[in-house]
């Protein structure tokens, strides 16, 4: 994560942590992956003779290359600018509304990206809004972020932004009055980054005609990200969005060489409405004097002397190629795994995939890191959707062919197969215990679902953080079954036979297998410690109340440092609610009578800007009477009962407040605050004075520090059973082992138990399986030894 320390702006706080930081990062981190993620072009492609041609040319005479090598105006140099605008019009078949356009309104730029950014500084205050086509190019997000710039999601499908969507998204802005912050709608509208579809023909003049209309005291811009126009195979070209702005006001198109020719050499340019030339070009003036000048004229020279046009095909030849080589691949590897579909796009640099809705191909998903183990990067699809506005799919990717090689695209998609082949069996595996939960509490979640919509949903929501906890709970078993299957695998196919007989001891072949099954302990360890206590709330959630809604039954407790009993009739998880609450007062607190009882109390967290201590914001009190006119009670010079007439500016007349250290999952959480906190937080429980935990919270903690060696002992334990020699029966050994996993969670569980009575000590409850079962590992292990 980025950090901001105090005298940066709000600007460097936006820039920071941006997905394409990440994935270079990680693509640089492990230089033997496949790329599959940039979107650099082919190397092989870049026009090294052809530049060298162009520079000789224009160096050969002293004077053009001077005033090359000189600076050049802000706007650009003109033969360049009247290329690119000849260019353009050519391209759109010479519409009559682009004949206007004059070479003042063309601007060049240091690549498109400049331009955008120049766009969203000059239209765009901090809070201002952009309308994207979603999905959306990702650096443009991250862009329009780090301008403080809102942008929201448009629905799309294979035909571009859809024109009904946009006009939904403007009326529902213009009825909660942001209208007026809406200042531009962004598209890439030939083959769209990461989508790969262009917007329709027939949706062109709708898309114009909309922002039109809702234009009220200023245009809505329009920007067409063009910089892929260029980059087309099997597809004819279609008009512009540019050629559909009749009145020329509301259209500004943004266009590269970057793509069609070299990155390196940063020209892009832009066609400006006549009211954006001037504050786009002063703009521009007090950040860099105008882009490169020598690169532009290099590259004007490149057209001068009729090179660009025979790059371009070439360029289009190769990328077709490479185009061909990822769909094969995909048709080969990804296409026969059930709900998995990808674009077949007809230009471009990307192919979009989409798996299952279940597979989450986020940067910090099991299938992210699956596929870099596998030796490939790709973008995940939710970098590509604007926070807010049409829903985040998180279980699509982007997939560049642009940089590697035919042979390389091959092998990369091979090995992003193998990475979601790997994740879908494991999430079968998981699944089995998904389907027996599932039914037992189906009713349940129909009943949710017909108040909140979307069986799927809720049922996916939930089971992806029990699964998380189903690991935690079985990773012991988990990695002996793994090593058991493996060795049994070695033994079966003689494999074990034949490197005993090269002098291999039956310890050397185990140990790869017994140092994977640690590193599964110690990762779910990890887990335990990091995650669980992350999402202990979704964790805590009961099937039979899963909008926590539904009062549950509440147990009285005692809060232990002011000794206040509280209780209530229920409690609700959804607002951290008690339901008629009675606190029943200690002699020391009992000023205004033994109880406290009212209609409901909050929870809130302790509240440093006034002051307010955590505690439980009391509603309704109905006695004693007349408590708002009393003053607060105060224990050992600590508040405790807070009334109204000390603190009227946050407390009603019928309310009050009542302090205490125990919040809301401590209260009604029972074992599952125990379950799911890390050792760290039990540890601090242990010593908070309002808290009194039992033996069992002791036993729990000794126990998490335990845990990795017993994992190791369960391993250590099962294994020597399936590598004895005189084990000739692989189902019988296996059979056997389990027996002993069996036995060994018995003892465990038991030696829990004990030590949660207080029958044995805390810390002797949890060591004492090390203790029985390490003597046996030790006479048992001659298999390992030998």
């Amino acid at each position: 994560m980025t950090i901001i320390h105090q005298g940066f702006s709000q600007r460097a706080g936006w820039a920071g942590d941006q997905p394409i930081s990440y994935l270079m990062h990680k693509a640089l981190a492990n230089p033997e992956l496949i790329s599959l993620a940039a979107g650099f072009v082919d190397q092989d492609t870049l026009p090294v003779d052809l530049m060298r041609q162009a520079v000789d040319s224009l160096l050969s005479d002293r004077k053009r290359g001077q005033a090359a090598l000189q600076y050049g105006t802000t706007v650009g140099h003109a033969p360049l600018r009247e290329i690119a605008l000849n260019r353009w019009r050519e391209a759109d078949g010479e519409p009559e509304c682009e004949r206007g356009i004059g070479l003042d309104q063309v601007l060049i730029t240091a690549g498109s990206n400049e331009l955008l950014h120049l766009l969203g500084d000059t239209l765009c205050d901090p809070g201002d809004i952009i309308l994207v086509a979603s999905p959306c190019y990702f650096v443009y997000l991250g862009l329009a972020t780090n301008l403080g710039i809102r942008t929201i999601g448009v629905e799309a499908d294979e035909q571009g932004m859809i024109p009904e969507s946009l006009e939904d998204t403007l009326r529902q802005l213009n009825n909660i009055g942001d209208l007026p912050r809406v200042k531009a709608i962004y598209l890439t509208d030939y083959f769209n980054n990461p989508s790969t579809e262009s917007l329709a023909l027939e949706r062109r003049g709708p898309i114009v005609e909309t922002a039109k209309r809702w234009s009220r005291s200023f245009p809505i811009r329009v920007i067409e990200d063009a910089a892929y126009r260029e980059l087309r195979y099997k597809v004819d070209d279609i008009p512009s969005l540019r050629s559909f702005d009749e009145e020329g006001d509301t259209v500004v198109v943004a266009q590269t060489f970057s793509k069609s020719f070299s990155p390196g050499i940063r020209v892009g340019f832009g066609i400006l409405p006549p009211d954006l030339v001037a504050p786009c070009g002063a703009q521009k003036g007090n950040i860099d004097f105008g882009a490169p000048n020598f690169t532009q004229c290099v590259l004007a020279e490149v057209f001068n002397l009729g090179l660009f046009e025979e790059h371009l095909g070439n360029l289009r030849r190769g990328y077709e190629a490479k185009l061909n080589a990822m769909v094969e691949a995909c048709d080969e590897h990804l296409a026969p795994l059930d709900g998995v579909s990808f674009t077949r796009p007809g230009g471009g640099l990307y192919v979009w995939l989409t798996l299952p809705h279940e597979v989450n191909t986020s940067a910090a998903s099991p299938l992210f890191e699956r596929a870099m183990d596998e030796g490939m990067i790709y973008v995940p699809g939710e970098y590509c959707y604007a926070v807010e506005g049409a829903p985040i799919a998180h279980n699509q990717i982007r997939l560049s062919f642009g940089v590697q090689s035919q042979k390389r695209i091959r092998e990369g998609i091979a090995a992003l197969a193998r990475a979601v082949v790997f994740f879908i069996c494991f999430c079968s595996l998981t699944g089995l215990y998904i389907i027996f939960d599932a039914f037992a509490n189906l009713d349940e979640f129909m009943q949710h679902a017909g108040d909140n919509g979307n069986l799927l949903g809720i049922m996916g929501e939930y089971y992806a953080y029990r699964s998380i906890y189903f690991f935690d709970k079985t990773s012991g078993l988990l990695a002996l079954v793994s090593a058991m299957f493996t060795v049994t695998w070695i033994r079966r196919h003689n494999e074990l036979t034949a490197l005993m007989a090269a002098g291999v001891s039956r310890g050397r072949v185990v140990v790869p297998v017994i140092l994977a099954a640690i590193c599964i302990s110690l990762f779910a360890a990890g887990m335990r410690e990091t995650v669980l206590p992350r999402i202990q709330h979704e964790l805590s959630r009961d099937p039979k109340n899963l909008s926590g809604e539904k009062g549950q039954v509440f147990r009285a407790r005692y809060d232990n440092e002011t000794v206040i009993l509280i209780g209530g009739k229920a409690s609700y998880r959804s607002d951290k609610r008690i339901e008629s609450p009675q606190f029943n007062m200690p002699p020391a607190l009992a000023t205004y009578g033994n109880q406290i009882v009212a209609t409901n109390a909050y929870f809130r967290p302790a509240d440093p800007a006034t002051g307010r201590p955590a505690g439980y914001l009391i509603h309704g009190v109905e006695r004693p009477k007349d408590l708002y006119s009393e003053p607060s009670l105060f224990l050992e010079g600590r508040p405790v009962v807070i009334t109204p007439a000390d603190h009227p500016e946050w407390l009603q007349p019928d309310q009050c407040f009542i302090a205490s250290n125990m919040d809301f999952e401590q209260l009604t959480g029972g074992t599952a605050w125990r379950q799911f906190s890390s050792t760290a937080e039990l540890m601090r429980g242990l010593r908070n004075p309002s808290l009194d935990f039992g033996a069992d919270v002791r036993v729990a903690i000794h126990s998490r520090l335990v845990q990795p060696l017993l994992d190791v002992t369960l391993l250590f334990l099962g294994l020597p059973m399936v590598l004895r020699r005189d084990t000739g029966n692989m189902f019988l050994a296996m059979g056997l082992c389990l027996a002993a996993v069996s036995v060994f969670m018995m003892v465990v569980i038991a030696c829990q138990y004990l030590g949660a009575i207080m029958f044995v000590g805390t810390a002797t409850a949890a060591w004492l399986p090390l203790m029985i079962f390490i003597p046996i590992v030790a006479f048992f292990s001659d298999p390992l030894r030998q």
